[in-house]
């Protein structure tokens, strides 16, 4: 399953990170976002926009493309 694919209210634990593009995958990294963190699918823009995540406390606003690149599983 990719982030992307996940509904809002959502938690999951990222599994993936290698098919992101190396400059959005710094990115994340410099935001704390690895693998084997856990987010939360806080909310998705209408039409394609941005999907607004929350990682310990901080939220991001990250473009659907990008997300759909980030493999990730559930985390119950």
């Amino acid at each position: 399953m990719v982030l992307a694919s996940v509904n809002e209210g959502e938690k999951v634990r990222i599994t993936d990170l290698s098919k992101s593009n190396h400059l959005i995958k710094r990115r994340l990294l410099d935001l704390g976002i690895f693998e084997g963190i856990e987010v939360n699918i806080l909310r998705k823009m209408p039409f394609g926009g941005p999907i607004l995540i929350e990682c310990k406390g901080n939220r991001i606003a990250i473009r659907k493309v990008d997300l759909s690149r980030i493999e990730v599983e559930s985390s119950r």
